[in-house]
């Protein structure tokens, strides 16, 4: 299986249609909840896996809650 945002996305949905789908309650809608999991999958392959995240550029140096997401030179 190849490590991107794209798999990633169909991983999250996939898994989610096996049960209930979404929930909404006072604290996000479906909708809200699909695209905030799909997001933060993202920035973490742009931070874990940066030579396989395609498409996830703008990830980098966005600032998510409390974390300013930057990479580094390893």
């Amino acid at each position: 299986m190849r490590a991107d945002g794209a798999a990633w996305r169909d991983a999250i949905d996939a898994a989610v249609a096996r049960t209930r789908g979404w929930y909404d309650d006072i604290h996000g809608e479906p909708a809200w909840r699909r695209l905030m999991t799909h997001r933060l999958g993202e920035e973490i392959l742009a931070e874990l896996l940066p030579e396989s995240a395609s498409g996830i550029d703008d990830a980098i140096g966005r600032v998510t809650g409390d974390l300013r997401i930057e990479r580094s030179a390893r």
